[in-house]
């Protein structure tokens, strides 16, 4: 049997809409957004279903989304979405809207302990539904969408109040209800960072490129991003990454030169041509004193007290975690484990505070503390 939807559209369909689920005591929620096709993301369709209905809201077709904004933001009525971090951001980031009361389907799993994270995966494990990934790329800004492109959406949601219930029953089997909520409430807090200016001090792969090259490789990244923007498409569609950096390391000053570089195509050359050059000069106008350079950062050596702690630590996070049947990096990530041991018998609990979770510190608190004693 098909999947059933109703696509909102209209203002009238999303008052209506938004009043039935205002009597719901929980719905589920997903988002499609168009990220890998233009220079700002922005969410496309937001998918709703209910125990008995699933919706499609054409986000594009609306100027805002306001009956919505009270729903999400109802602490009574409980928001089942799955690796929500990515809504939560784009959802602030376009309509300044929060989501309280949330329940993570991923997170869930992820504290269960099950292998198979991906709704894919768990959709096929526990209701034999098999979602076709070939769509998860497309680019939902394009109209009118397709019913392949509109049931694949639908789909995302259909499940997942169902797959909420089962996980929610092992969690509360195991004990681990309180961990989960934990867990959802900080997700929850998560806001997406505004856009920083391109610099060629995050770029990763180029620390063995030189002064000149690395202000020559800045001036061509400050291009690729106005031409992204002028394009409307994501910067690494208008030039590669790994090509800018070859151009950079060669910073030629003649169209003959650029079309001697590996990957550089005559296409790259006709519609980008000028402007890399007049960037290449750009960048070799620097004065060298003013290239870009790394800072070395002074790694401070840990006492051999702290590495032993470190490992003591480490070999204690491992054991619960395998007791527990759970990642160890969910219990306690590598990261805390170094900043825990780094601490001193005086400054230990106020550390543990601020680096672990209630729910870890429980667990893990008083085996940690005999590391210290």
């Amino acid at each position: 049997m098909a999947l059933s939807y109703k696509v909102i559209e209209n203002q009238e369909g999303l008052k209506e809409l938004a009043g039935g689920l205002s009597r719901e005591g929980s719905f589920a929620l997903d988002i499609e957004a168009d990220s890998l096709h233009n220079y700002e993301g922005k969410v496309c369709l937001i998918q709703i279903s209910t125990r008995e209905e699933n919706y499609i809201i054409d986000v594009l077709k609306f100027k805002d989304l306001e009956p919505l904004r009270p729903l999400l933001f109802n602490d009574r009525i409980e928001k089942v979405l799955h690796g929500a971090d990515y809504d939560i951001r784009m959802l602030a980031k376009d309509y300044g809207m929060e989501i309280r009361n949330l329940f993570d389907t991923m997170i869930a799993g992820q504290i269960l302990g099950l292998k198979g994270l991906g709704l894919a995966a768990l959709l096929n494990d526990y209701f034999k539904v098999n979602i076709d990934k070939g769509l998860q790329k497309a680019d939902w800004s394009k109209r009118p969408l397709s019913k392949e492109m509109l049931s694949y959406a639908a789909l995302d949601t259909a499940h997942l109040l169902g797959l909420r219930d089962l996980l929610a029953s092992k969690l509360e089997i195991k004990g681990r209800m309180e961990w989960a909520r934990e867990e959802f409430h900080l997700l929850s807090l998560n806001r997406a960072k505004p856009r920083q200016p391109v610099s060629v001090l995050t770029v990763k792969g180029v620390r063995d490129l030189n002064g000149r090259q690395l202000a020559v490789l800045q001036a061509l990244l400050e291009f690729r991003d106005a031409e992204a923007r002028e394009l409307d498409r994501p910067p690494f569609k208008v030039l590669g990454g790994d090509l800018l950096i070859e151009i950079a390391k060669a910073h030629p000053s003649t169209l003959e030169g650029l079309r001697n570089i590996r990957g550089v195509t005559e296409r790259v050359v006709e519609r980008y041509g000028k402007g890399v050059l007049e960037a290449i000069k750009k960048g070799n106008s620097v004065p060298s004193e003013l290239c870009p350079r790394f800072e070395k950062v002074e790694r401070s050596r840990r006492s051999e007290a702290e590495l032993q702690r470190f490992e003591r630590l480490k070999a204690v996070s491992a054991r619960i975690a395998s007791e527990l049947a759970i990642d160890p990096a969910i219990l306690c990530t590598n990261a805390s484990l170094s900043v825990i041991a780094s601490a001193t018998p005086i400054t230990f609990e106020e550390t543990m505070r601020v680096t672990l979770k209630s729910w870890q510190k429980d667990l893990l608190g008083r085996e940690f503390l005999a590391v210290f004693g």
